[in-house]
């Protein structure tokens, strides 16, 4: 799994978000990319202290 992390303006701020996306390889070497539903994986406990973790390392870029 990757996350990446993209910013955004909102009200004349620059906020972050985290895009949620699986490659899938096979052994042909075909490449596939599957979408993660944000509201869903935002509801699991990993995904909350990766976005806590994610925040406190960007906050000391600002």
């Amino acid at each position: 799994m990757q996350a990446f992390i993209t910013p955004f303006k909102k009200d004349g701020k620059t906020l972050y978000q985290i895009e949620n996306t699986v490659i899938y390889g096979n052994k042909t070497g075909t490449l596939l990319e599957i979408s993660l539903s944000g509201e869903s994986i935002s509801k699991s406990e990993k995904y909350r202290q990766f976005t806590a973790f994610a925040q406190s390392l960007l906050a000391q870029f600002n």
